[in-house]
């Protein structure tokens, strides 16, 4: 028997469908980890537009405070980019909120755009508050 291995190790001839075999698993668990973490981003994001309706119509957004923003703005050559921008709240609707930011113009944001409050997290921020946002549907 330790014969047989040791020529088969040799030639390895086993070698080559065990390394197709640990390829193909590793690509399953590759794709799975991508799926997985595709999804916990959806639920974040789904979380963070909750919050922030649920704050927003508790008056926790409300002018005055602080706010970071992913705004487009216009670079070198008039090209387009987006980039934080911090500001202050002047107003709240229901798409978003309109602010002064740091260079002294007056803009909207949606608030899929803003990326933080008074320098927290929103779901932070939401937690400072003990607003939860209950995930299961009610019956």
């Amino acid at each position: 028997i330790q014969q047989y291995v040791l020529e088969s190790i040799e030639k390895k001839e086993w070698g080559k469908d065990y390394e197709l075999e640990i390829d193909k698993q590793n690509q399953k668990f590759r794709e799975f980890i991508d799926a997985e973490i595709i999804r916990i981003a959806k639920l974040d994001e789904f979380n963070r537009e909750k919050h922030l309706k649920i704050l927003a119509k508790n008056n926790l957004i409300a002018p005055g405070i602080t706010i970071s923003a992913n705004l487009e703005v216009r670079g070198f050559g008039g090209v387009k980019m987006k980039t934080v921008k911090r500001g202050i709240i002047t107003g709240v609707n229901d798409q978003g909120v309109d602010a002064v930011f740091e260079n002294r113009q007056k803009r909207h944001a949606k608030f899929e755009d803003l990326v933080d409050i008074e320098g927290m997290d929103i779901i932070r921020y939401a937690q400072a508050y003990r607003i939860k946002v209950n995930p299961k549907k009610k019956k």
